[in-house]
């Protein structure tokens, strides 16, 4: 079942700039600001950068030269995802764009893992890089948890420091949001019959470390969390993706842009300082960000947030 989220009908405009978020993650984070899920969501944010299902370890790694002649196998939009993560120009969209926000799910380094190539490290991607020439003719040695978990954490680990180091450094006033994430292991059919999406221990297995890296990130004083996860969580047929392990009922995202609706109303509170955000977001966000809190309330009265 959706939830209802009261908001400000779009043609309104806000009498403010939006929010500027950055996603480093996957469809599970960037999908908070689609309208096929959250149809106003323009009215408090803009979606300025996206990085999608890209290993941390592939970010924080050199560039790697593919020519677009061994791209082959791939669609227009397949293609441009694998460029921007070979050449890494999400760092410096970053550096350009100056999101208030980064919204960081660890997807990629659950699902897919990396392989090194040319003395470089890229994401282990089925859908995408894996499919192309450039990986079938290339010398590749993979890296993957599953086959070494805790190699691959001493890898990710520097990545993660590097990564919050270049934030730290570079872009101090964009605030690192932890989206925790998890696989879900059945979906729910137009009947409302569920069914099993297979691979369940499998599934489990992976929010295990799931967990663990997110723990990472809390451990480092990642403290800003979207955390609307649930063991009775599902995914469902009539997903617009389709049925998979992190396609979500809708009423997941409505809950999850309220959470982090919440989370800027929180900074704004206490950015008394006269700083960029407080600035870039008066006072009238709190009437129009309170009025979202119903699709959050109305989730956690359904099944309890954990």
């Amino acid at each position: 079942m959706t939830t209802g989220v009261v908001s400000v009908p779009s043609s309104n405009p806000m009498p403010f700039e939006p929010v500027r978020v950055a996603v480093l993650g996957s469809c599970v984070s960037r999908d908070l600001f689609n309208s096929r899920f959250n149809p106003n969501y323009k009215d408090l944010f803009e979606c300025v950068a996206l990085s999608n299902q890209v290993s941390l370890i592939s970010l924080m790694s050199g560039r790697v030269d593919v020519p677009p002649a061994r791209m082959g196998n791939l669609d227009p939009y397949g293609q441009r995802e694998v460029t921007k993560e070979v050449t890494r120009s999400f760092l410096d969209e970053l550096l350009i764009q100056r999101p208030g926000y980064l919204l960081i799910d660890l997807f990629a380094d659950v699902h897919f893992g990396c392989f090194s190539v040319n003395g470089s490290y890229l994401t282990r991607n089925r859908w995408k890089i894996m499919r192309t020439p450039f990986f079938s003719e290339s010398d590749t040695v993979d890296l993957v948890p599953g086959a070494d978990r805790a190699g691959y954490l001493v890898m990710w680990r520097d990545a993660l420091d590097r990564l919050l180091a270049f934030l730290g450094r570079e872009l101090p006033e964009t605030r690192l949001v932890l989206h925790r994430a998890r696989n879900v292991t059945r979906s729910v059919a137009e009947d409302g019959s569920e069914r099993s999406l297979g691979r369940e221990a499998e599934l489990r297995d992976m929010n295990d470390w799931w967990e663990t890296l997110d723990a990472e990130l809390s451990s480092r004083g990642v403290d800003r969390v979207i955390n609307v996860f649930t063991d009775d969580l599902t995914s469902t047929d009539s997903h617009p993706w389709g049925p998979f392990a992190v396609h979500y009922t809708l009423d997941y995202h409505p809950a999850a842009l309220t959470r982090l609706t919440q989370i800027v109303l929180a900074d704004v509170r206490s950015a008394a300082d006269g700083t960029a955000l407080a600035r870039s977001v008066p006072s009238r966000l709190f009437v129009h960000g309170r009025a979202r809190l119903g699709g959050l309330r109305s989730l956690t009265r359904r099944r309890p947030v954990g």
